[in-house]
This record gives C-alpha cells, structure tokens and sequence, in this order.
C-alpha cells in the first residue's frame, strides 16, 4: 500500500535531519590508525579528528593558498600534506623541501609570505627562502638570508612574515642555557626577537644575526611562539621561561616561574631602544606563595631570580623591564600562538617535563577585544581556556597527545601538530557571528532544506486539516 504524502514527507524530514546531523559531525576521511594513547577530550561545540599519523617528529605547520598544509620538524625536510574535499584526510604527502643531509635540519621554524609566493624555514644556525609554487607543492631558488644562530642550547629559530610588513622577517632565538648570563647583554644575540627586511638581505652574504638587524624585544629566555594580531598588527609571542629555579637557596620551581604571553607593539615604527623583558634576572610569578621572601608579589609581575644590591624585586617591577602581558602555568611549555581573526588566539601548550605531576599538554584559546588585547588582565590566573586535552596525564610525554604546533585556516579549523607521537589534529566548532549562528555550509545547506521540508509539511497538515 503506498504512502500518503503527508507520511512521506514527514519521513523525508527526518531522514533529512538525520542526514544532516551526520554530515555536520562526520569526518568520513579522518586518520584511523590505530592511536597509541587515549584520544583527547575537547571542549563543548568543538570536534577533533587526526588527519595524518606516522610524521617525523612535526613541528610548525602553515597553510598555503589552497588550503594545503606545509609541516616543519622532519630530518626529511619541509613536508607538504595536500586534504582531500572534506578536509579531513591526507590525500598525498609531498617532501617540499629537502633537508641537506648534515643534520642540521629544518627543525622548527616556517613561514609564508602574505602572497604565498615564498617560503620560509629556518635550521637552528640558519634562516633560508624559497621561491613557493602551490599549484606543484614546489620550492625553488634557495637562498641563505640569515645565519650566525647555532647554539649549545635552544635549537628552534621561530619565523614569522608580518601581514602588514611583507618584507620583514622576525626571527625568535632562545638562551645558551637555563639561565644563560651573556643574554643580560644586547650583544650576545640570544634571548631575543629580531627584525630583518628581506629586501636587503640574501642576494650576497647573508645577514649575521647577532651583528645585523633590529632588535624587537630582548630578555626573552625562549619565545618559541610569534604572532601577528591582524586587527593591529600587534606582535605577541609565548615564552618558554626558567627550570629548577632556587631563591634564597630554596628550590621552588614546581609552580614557578610562569610561561608569558609578551605584547611588542606594531612594527610601523620600532623604537630604538627596545624593550627588556627581564630575563636572565627578573622572571614571571606564578604562584607567589611559594616565593621566598615574596612580600607583595602578585601574578603579573616579576620577581628577581637572585636579589642583591642591583637586582630586586622592585627593580624588577620598575621602567626598566616589560612584564608579562598573560602568565600561565610554570613549565605548561607554550610552543605556538596563531590568530583567529582579531578576537582569538590558540595557543599549542606542550607540557611539562621537570614535574613529578605534569602540567600543560594541551591546546588553549586566548580571547581578544576590538582593540587588540586580551580580555583578561594580567593578574588573573590562568587565563587561557583548554579547548583540547589529555584527560589523564600519567602516560605524558611520550604516550599522550602533546601539541607543539596550531595554525588556524580560512574557515577557523585549527590544525595541530603533535610531534612525539608524529600524529596531525583538526579542531573545529560551530562558530559563533554578531548576528547568530555562523554555520557552516553544510549546515546552511541542511537548515535550508529542512525548513523547506517542514513548510511543506505543516501546509499539508493545515490542508488535510490536522491543524
């Protein structure tokens, strides 16, 4: 016996939701390897799926302009990763650029020009571009830009091409050691985020680090994290701050100093004299409780590492240095901040590795206002918002998800890299607009068909008068 149509329609309207539901939420070309560890947990609205598994340790990742993915980390070299429609699954995978074979690889640092048109990568003694092809995942005409950045302790050179400032390049490079005493000089070239215009350098000799371009900011032990905030173009990047820290011969380092998010203000017009953020001497509370002799310390400010006649608390907190915008946990290991917009960032938290219970391991978001800054003032404690996490972190760091890299694409998925288990994650939410719901297409799509469904439903219902 056949149907009538007001039975069929109803029908239709619910296997077209349930349609819906399933297109809104499936990943059908997700990685689905076999996880080694416990598959994260994620925030309300927010779904995770892992897009690629078996990387080499991977680090930084951007997205060219066709939405492919360029992932750093990898003693192969700069490797490219082309999505399929769904963006959620690896369609080919592609060595962009090739490592030299002396193991002095392309360890960290990546970048793209606004353009698209160059790439950027950086050794841990160099800096080098490339001529970028997206439509062959290819990169040619190689040139060395900057190098005199070989170092005995931090490795990573973080790499960033402003929006706004399409020939400049910054370069992030960490200390000598924990506490590495040169960097109270400006001479050393460490601890520091400097600029360079690209205009000048790489047709001849490349640029020396320490003796060429201008410093940005100093006293920063390690900025592993640099970013451009687009509503501005304000610079902000994330420290990596001091270990096994001692203060009036007590080691109170499990809950101190805190990781820093560091504002450096625009680059339309660099001061000369650049900011000191404190380090090697002055450094982030955290918990000011288990500073000895902390007296007034708050969250916010900085405390001095060894007190003496020139070195206090006060002069910590005084005109002579910037202290931290944000601070975060000690030893949550901040390793990379993108943008969303102008009104959030992300923030890839590594974790910890000195803690007898370990901290971080996960991804956070940071929430901006119109005029370009945090909502959270710099005395509130944790004020970033997990969005992916471990639930357990006994098996961290080397049997759990721990981010190292996070870029945000055009629809505001955010990809993120987890270099000790080689796996690459997509996070993506249903957006929030001025004016309601940001859905997404397939949302809108599916909205739109069963609103048409159930008009025609209700009419039927009016007409058989059932209503």
């Amino acid at each position: 016996m056949a149907l009538s149509p007001l039975p069929l329609l109803l029908l239709l309207l619910l296997f077209g939701t349930a349609l819906c539901a399933a297109q809104r939420s499936a990943c059908p070309s997700a990685n689905t390897a076999p996880l080694a560890y416990a598959t994260p947990a994620v925030a309300a609205g927010y779904t995770a799926h892992r897009i690629a598994s078996g990387l080499s340790r991977p680090r930084s990742v951007v997205i060219d302009d066709r939405g492919q993915l360029l992932v750093s980390g990898s003693e192969q070299g700069v490797v490219g990763l082309v999505l399929d429609a769904a963006g959620c699954g690896v369609e080919r995978t592609v060595v962009v650029v090739a490592s030299d074979g002396t193991g002095d690889h392309f360890n960290h640092g990546l970048a793209l020009s606004p353009d698209g048109k160059t790439l950027y990568a950086s050794t841990s003694g160099s800096a080098f571009s490339w001529s970028y092809d997206s439509s062959r995942l290819a990169a040619t005409n190689r040139r060395e830009l900057v190098s005199g950045m070989s170092s005995a302790g931090h490795i990573t050179r973080t790499l960033l091409v402003p929006s706004r400032h399409a020939d400049l390049l910054l370069i992030s490079r960490g200390s000598n050691s924990n506490l590495d005493a040169g960097t109270t000089s400006l001479a050393s070239g460490r601890s520091m985020i400097k600029v360079f215009n690209t205009t000048a350098i790489g047709t001849g000799k490349p640029a020396d680090y320490t003796r060429d371009g201008v410093v940005l900011g100093w006293g920063l032990r390690n900025s592993v994290g640099v970013a451009e905030n687009p509503a501005d173009g304000g610079i902000w990047s994330v420290e990596n701050s001091a270990d096994q820290v001692t203060r009036y011969g007590v080691d109170f380092h499990r809950d101190n100093p805190g990781e820093e998010l560091n504002y450096h203000g625009g680059l339309d017009g660099i001061p000369e004299e650049a900011a000191n953020y404190g380090y090697p001497s002055c450094v982030a509370v955290y918990d000011p409780t288990a500073i000895p002799r902390a007296g007034s310390l708050s969250i916010g400010s900085q405390f001095a590492l060894a007190p003496n006649e020139t070195s206090t608390d006060a002069t910590c907190n005084s005109d002579l240095f910037r202290s931290p915008r944000l601070t975060f946990a000690a030893h949550t290991a901040p390793l990379s901040l993108a943008f969303n917009g102008s009104t959030s960032a992300f923030v890839a938290f590594h974790g910890s590795w000195n803690r007898d219970d370990p901290v971080g391991y996960h991804v956070a978001v940071l929430d901006f206002s119109d005029d370009g800054q945090p909502r959270k003032t710099s005395g509130e404690k944790d004020p970033e918002t997990r969005v992916m996490w471990n639930e357990d972190l006994g098996s961290c760091p080397d049997a759990c998800f721990r981010p190292a890299g996070v870029a945000v694409g055009r629809e505001g998925q955010v990809f993120v890299t987890a270099d000790s288990t080689g796996d690459l994650w997509v996070l993506t939410r249903e957006r929030e607009s001025a004016t309601g719901r940001d859905q997404s297409a397939v949302s809108k799509r599916c909205t739109a068909r069963s609103e048409v469904v159930l008009a025609v439903v209700l009419g039927m219902a009016v007409w058989n008068g059932l209503l």
